[in-house]
């Protein structure tokens, strides 16, 4: 098994996980979704390609988002 990432809040409890694409396409796979449809999440993978980790400041600017 890969090495997995967790985000925690600020009490420390686990609230997301980072893991591996070809990780993360194997669970799609197996789930029978062939295809995701989401623009942002698409963006977000696709930048994060080739990358050992993504910053949540990153993710959250893809998201449109404030941390």
């Amino acid at each position: 098994m890969s090495e997995l990432h967790y985000i925690t809040d600020t009490k420390g409890q686990r609230t997301a996980v980072i893991l591996p694409i070809e990780e993360y396409e194997t669970i799609l796979a197996n789930m029978g979704i062939d295809e995701i449809e989401d623009p942002e999440l698409l963006t977000a993978m696709e930048e994060a390609k080739g990358s050992p980790m993504v910053s949540r400041e990153h993710v959250f600017e893809i998201l449109g988002r404030r941390s």
